[in-house]
């Protein structure tokens, strides 16, 4: 059971709970104007639980900031080299929240706050990647699947970007889109590497091989978006498949996710397949195949399910949980 004393300590990548929930939230708005059905509806109350529970955590995490010990505990995480990659939880959750608020503001607000926030992602990518080079204790075999939030935070860049960013600003997304595909094709190769040839995936970070759905589904919709193509081409085919093996792949070891305990990496599984779920509607957006929104509909259902037992789960380890 999740304790309070190490909920309220409040690490970085529990950011992944608003990240998840925001995730669904474009999820089924999308779904909602492919389908045009009445975006103030359903689309809407899973909105407002999302701000809800980003709202909860900003709240937590900036008390935390007020504290020495929170204090401590965040430059913790900055300053080593494997959980610095954690800040992107933050930063993609951000750019997930200005995504679900942006029809309500100023464009002019959210474009300044569009530029504010890609530079401080690109500066977070940067920083990783000087301190990596720079740091003599990393081991390649450490890198964990986390990398690949960094990744997706790239691609949702270009995302949000193509929503409120005005036109001379597509070559600016396309220098995210670059730097994404390929750092996503390296570092896949060294996750596929290590869960293979090397040394077991610890048990407890299995969930979050989820989030290898996550670059490549985004990077469906991101090339979509740059190039505003109108029919299925082979970038977006071999991507597709090859994102519609894995999940296929991930849901088959449903048995052996089940055995694992649940904890707050379980949220790991909402962001990735609202992820590839929004892929999916790009593929009948973009192909009116109806075996795709047949697809979009589990996928969605699966994933609204299982957020809400998440979210009772740890509404209910909180309450009952005495320290």
């Amino acid at each position: 059971m999740l304790t309070r004393k190490e909920f309220l300590k409040f690490p970085i990548n529990y950011f992944a709970v608003a990240m998840g929930f925001l995730g669904v939230s474009s999820q089924v708005s999308s779904l909602s104007n492919i389908l045009d059905f009445n975006p103030y509806s359903f689309s809407l109350a899973i909105s407002i639980i999302a701000w809800a529970v980003f709202a909860i955590s900003i709240v937590i995490f900036t008390k935390n900031l007020f504290t020495t010990q929170g204090r401590s505990f965040l430059f913790e995480q900055w300053n080593c080299p494997y959980k610095l990659i954690d800040f992107s939880f933050l930063s993609l959750t951000l750019m997930l929240f200005l995504l679900s608020i942006y029809r309500f503001l100023p464009s002019e607000i959210m474009e300044v706050c569009g530029y504010v926030l890609m530079t401080l992602h690109i500066l977070l990518n940067i920083e990783i990647f000087k301190r990596w080079i720079e740091e003599s204790k990393v081991v390649i075999m450490e890198f964990k699947t986390v990398i690949f939030v960094l990744l997706s935070g790239n691609f949702m860049v270009v995302i949000a970007g193509h929503s409120f960013l005005p036109s001379y600003a597509m070559e600016i997304l396309w220098f995210y889109f670059s730097i994404s595909l390929l750092f996503w094709f390296v570092f896949l190769f060294f996750i596929i590497y290590r869960l293979i040839f090397s040394t077991n995936f610890p048990k407890e970070l299995r969930p979050s091989l989820f989030i290898l759905l996550s670059p490549p589904s985004l990077s469906i919709v991101a090339y979509q978006l740059l190039t505003e193509q109108n029919s299925l081409n082979d970038f977006m085919l071999i991507i597709f498949n090859f994102t519609l093996f894995l999940f296929i792949f991930l849901l088959l070891q449903y048995l052996y996710f089940k055995q694992i305990k649940i904890n707050m990496l379980s949220w790991a599984y909402i962001f990735p397949v609202s992820s590839f779920d929004f892929a999916v509607q790009y593929m009948y957006k973009t192909s009116l195949i109806d075996g795709y929104l047949y697809l979009s509909f589990v996928v969605l259902a699966i994933n609204v399910l299982f957020a809400i037992f998440l979210l009772i789960y740890m509404i209910i380890s909180l309450y009952r949980a005495k320290e």
